[in-house]
């Protein structure tokens, strides 16, 4: 799963700039009628995708922290010498 991820990011990063040109060079010459909105698609879906993953990793950093907090709490609530 992991490298088709990777795989899936690498396609993304390198179709995204020349999808990009493209578009743009079919609006400029009145091939295609869609609004730039769309012409520039490629650059602010790859925009959106690093902020997805942005927001997932900091979401799980935050986790993986509370889980450390909660993990030193319990040990400190034991006793230290067992009766």
């Amino acid at each position: 799963m992991e490298t088709l991820l990777v795989i899936l990011g690498v396609l993304i990063y390198f179709l995204s700039p020349i999808a990009t040109i493209l578009f743009i060079i079919l609006k400029l010459t009145n091939f295609v009628s869609w609004s730039w909105l769309w012409v520039l698609a490629p650059i602010w879906i790859v925009i959106i995708i690093k902020v997805m993953g942005y927001v997932a990793s900091e979401i799980i950093d935050v986790i993986q922290e509370r889980r450390k907090i909660n993990k030193l709490l319990e040990e400190i609530d034991k006793p230290l010498v067992e009766k």
